[in-house]
């Protein structure tokens, strides 16, 4: 080995160990009894989840009671899933200081099993209009939500109605989004989002480069469609509609043999004719299709608490709630962004080499992203969470 590449080695390595001392540093010194919370949890209804926090803790608040309980014994919170859905857990310590982590629930763990066969770990694209937009992940050029003011509809406070339905806002976290909230649960990594605002299944949907665009990061396993608002609001007609939504359809399972297509029909008021339509189309071409009119949102721009709605029944819809068999059980995934923290077992050092590699795994799609100089950044799950 000569001598430059030599230095460049040991560089490399100081630099790495550097960056580790200071990221262990920097988490010890900013350690509050918070930090010990998650990101976010499963829970399994009949299965309460319990883990330990500070003692300083205040109080603790359900964002959706009807789909997670919340109480504060002592040192401990426990959390029971009362159905399936999702809801936000915020704890507050003595002092005013303020967590809020995301709560995954299912109603058995039968279910829970069902659709992590069908979403678990699986690579993801959307098409759509609006509705599926989320700045700066969407690729289609014009968009209405985005995360630029998510600080200012946290609580959806002055954005949404009490149904959940919006009244203005436009800021959404990504794992407020029905495809972002699906992604976080299981894990899933987003290949492509081609939604853009105002477009239509009739021209811009079936055009073959946006079809095209769905693989542009990779070849999707799943494929959430979801078109349809926007042929209503303008009248099209019927049976244009239908034509285009079934040449969708067609164009997909060509680009996209192997993947699993879902078909999402808007809940916007004036789409039941065009929901009829739809449905002869999914069909005719043997597509999933699940009606969100019975999501109970009527909104054409939901708010936070509208998409969980939405999630909810894209989840009942293609899994309802039935009980545990003995012939059906199974266990929730266990990782450190999905689980309460726990002590880390000891490791071998063949284990300690093994996590050094994923470490440096993980960073080549980020650096690769980078030296690209593209944009639009990598799904919050690829490598991280949101």
């Amino acid at each position: 080995m000569n001598k430059t590449l030599f230095k460049q080695v040991i560089s490399a390595g100081l630099v790495f160990v550097l960056l580790t001392s200071a990221g262990t540093a920097a988490f010890a010194a900013g350690s509050k009894p918070q930090d010990t919370l998650p990101q976010y949890c499963t829970v399994i209804a009949g299965t309460p989840l319990t883990f330990p926090v500070g003692t300083d803790i205040a109080s603790v608040k359900s964002s959706r009671k009807s789909k997670a309980r919340v109480s504060h014994s002592g040192t401990e919170i426990t959390i029971r899933a009362e159905e399936t859905g999702d809801a936000a857990i915020t704890v507050t310590d003595t002092g005013g200081n303020a967590r809020t982590f995301d709560v995954y629930t299912y109603t058995s763990q039968a279910q829970y099993d069902d659709l992590r066969k069908i979403f678990e770990g699986k690579k993801f694209s959307v098409l759509g209009d609006s509705i599926s937009t989320l700045e700066p992940w969407d690729t289609g050029g014009s968009h209405y939500y985005d995360t630029a003011r998510v600080s200012n509809c946290g609580t959806d406070s002055g954005f949404v109605d009490a149904a959940g339905n919006s009244t203005g806002g436009i800021g959404l976290r990504y794992q407020d989004t029905y495809w972002g909230n699906l992604q976080t649960r299981f894990h899933m990594r987003l290949c492509s989002n081609v939604s853009c605002k105002k477009k239509t299944v009739a021209g811009w949907m079936e055009d073959d480069a946006q079809i095209r665009r769905l693989g542009k990061r990779g070849t999707p396993d799943i494929i959430f469609f979801f078109g349809g608002s926007n042929d209503s609001l303008r009248a099209e007609s019927l049976s244009v509609f239908r034509a285009a939504y079934t040449n969708v359809l067609k164009k997909l399972k060509a680009a996209y043999p192997r993947a699993k297509i879902l078909a999402l029909l808007p809940c916007v008021a004036g789409f039941a004719p065009y929901q009829r339509a739809a449905i002869e189309a999914c069909n005719s071409k043997k597509v999933t299709y699940i009606p969100l009119s019975k999501a109970g949102v009527t909104a054409l721009h939901p708010g936070a608490k509208g998409f969980s709605k939405i999630t909810d029944c894209i989840l009942n819809t293609l899994c309802p709630a039935r009980r545990s068999t003995p012939d059906n059980t199974g266990t929730a995934p266990a990782s450190a962004t999905d689980v309460p923290p726990q002590e880390p077992a000891a490791k071998s050092g063949i284990d300690a080499v093994l996590d050094l590699f994923r470490w440096i795994r993980g960073l080549y799609p980020r650096l690769l992203h980078m030296l690209q100089g593209k944009t639009a950044p990598l799904s919050p799950g690829e490598t991280t969470n949101p």
